[in-house]
């Protein structure tokens, strides 16, 4: 899929040659095993693909260089998520009181808000697995 999707958008765009590519086969190796690692998320993995892409850096260099590794501390993104649910007790009792409109539309808030806190770099499935336990 980062082949046929980032990759193949890349050369369309930029009118190169898969010879001329400036990303080797082994740093988008390297991209797919961060994700897979949970090192980056999908969204900043497309970040450092179009980066990698038009500069030919490692992606492991990109990420370390931009400090974009994902947040998968369940702790610190538990207490972000606190911090949250502390300052919006209106939104928590919304929600709580809410139909299920109401429920997804103030859970993207929720979202929104943790991912604004984290840079981005909130790690989703646990934000959402976390956030859950403490909506519900």
């Amino acid at each position: 899929n980062w082949a046929t999707g980032g990759v193949l958008a890349h050369l369309n765009e930029s009118g190169v040659s898969v010879e001329e590519l400036l990303l080797a086969p082994d740093g988008l190796a390297e991209l797919v095993g961060l994700v897979a690692d949970g090192t980056l998320s999908r969204k900043l993995a497309q970040d450092v693909l179009g980066e990698a892409l038009i500069d030919g850096k490692r992606p492991s260099d990109i990420v370390e260089q931009r400090n974009l590794s994902q947040v998968s501390d369940e702790g610190e993104l538990a207490s972000v998520l606190d911090g949250l649910i502390a300052d919006n007790p209106d939104e928590v009792a919304r929600y709580r009181d809410g139909d299920d409109k109401t429920k997804k539309k103030l859970r993207g808030f929720f979202m929104g808000q943790a991912m604004k806190a984290t840079k981005g770099q909130g790690n989703p499935q646990l934000l959402n697995q976390l956030l859950d336990d403490r909506l519900d």
